[in-house]
């Protein structure tokens, strides 16, 4: 073994040697947090209760090439002694986009990068810790109704490394004008894998069309500009656990490692996860500014 293997394999153990195992098993989606649902507005509730015997995961997806989507993390949001999971997308090394619903009221997260088995301690994983005094969920979020579901986790001790496993997505500031009507995103998170399994310990993935906001209408009436709305024909695409994560998409050029990120993941997903119907998440473009605004602060 040459000295340089050596000291790069000490480097990696020392860097995942503290790192605790994830046990999905015991970890639900932030959505079933007791109280969630509270002070939520009666349009929603409906969704909570589809949800609930439906479950949380990616539906009717397949197991994605590990590492094929590095700009994907897994987060844990803890609130008291509780803790409760969500998904997320890395937009610079200091900073995680997710829905602002993940993190609102905790007292910290712990984002995990470079992962694609949650139950694993890879060697490619990066995680850092984040407090409540590190994240900025949007001023004009409403936890009522869930509008402008977005928020930005700040790391600021200890940035995160790019690398072959961990990279940064891209924002769609060449697409402000567009509302992608027609072309296909890919969703993906860990969740559960039937109705009545346990949560996916590996990242999978669905893919499903962009359409018109005006065809989420008669499913949910609440939809409005700064929300686009997803086709779950055939009974796929994300649900409650998903929250947080990109819908991205590749146009000519780019491939799955530089996706274009044009939304996030909220709760709002009409009719349950298995529900042939129409499901919603953040419009990213129209967002930007507040992106952009809060990066350089």
């Amino acid at each position: 073994m040459s000295l340089r293997f050596f000291v790069i394999l000490c480097l990696l153990c020392g860097i995942n040697a503290g790192y605790e195992e994830i046990d999905l098993s015991i970890i639900g989606a932030v959505e079933e947090r007791p109280g969630f649902w509270d002070d939520k507005i009666p349009e929603l509730k409906p969704h909570q209760i589809v949800s609930r015997l439906r479950s949380s995961r990616i539906v009717g997806g397949w197991e994605v090439k590990p590492h094929s989507h590095p700009y994907v993390v897994f987060m844990l949001s803890t609130y008291g002694p509780s803790t409760w999971r969500c998904s997320g997308s890395i937009i610079s090394s200091t900073a995680i986009l997710t829905a602002a619903h993940c993190p609102e009221g905790s007292t910290s997260s712990l984002v995990v990068s470079g992962v694609h088995n949650v139950n694993t301690i890879e060697e490619t994983q990066q995680r850092r810790r984040i407090p409540s005094y590190d994240y900025k969920i949007h001023e004009n979020y409403n936890p009522h109704n869930l509008q402008n579901d977005i928020a930005i986790l700040f790391i600021r001790s200890y940035p995160i490394t790019e690398t072959r496993e961990v990279q940064f997505v891209q924002l769609p500031y060449d697409y402000k004008k567009e509302l992608f009507v027609g072309e296909m995103v890919s969703i993906v998170g860990w969740g559960r894998t039937c109705t009545l399994c346990q949560s996916s310990s590996v990242l999978r993935g669905s893919e499903n069309y962009v359409i018109a906001n005006e065809e989420c209408l008669p499913y949910h009436t609440l939809f409005s500009d700064h929300q686009m709305c997803i086709r779950t024909e055939g009974a796929r695409g994300a649900c409650l656990g998903d929250a947080g994560g990109p819908y991205t998409l590749s146009r000519s050029g780019s491939t799955d490692r530089t996706a274009i990120q044009i939304g996030i993941h909220s709760v709002i997903a009409v009719g349950g996860c298995e529900a042939d119907r129409p499901s919603g998440a953040v419009r990213l473009t129209y967002f930007l500014d507040w992106i952009d605004s809060n990066l350089k602060a």
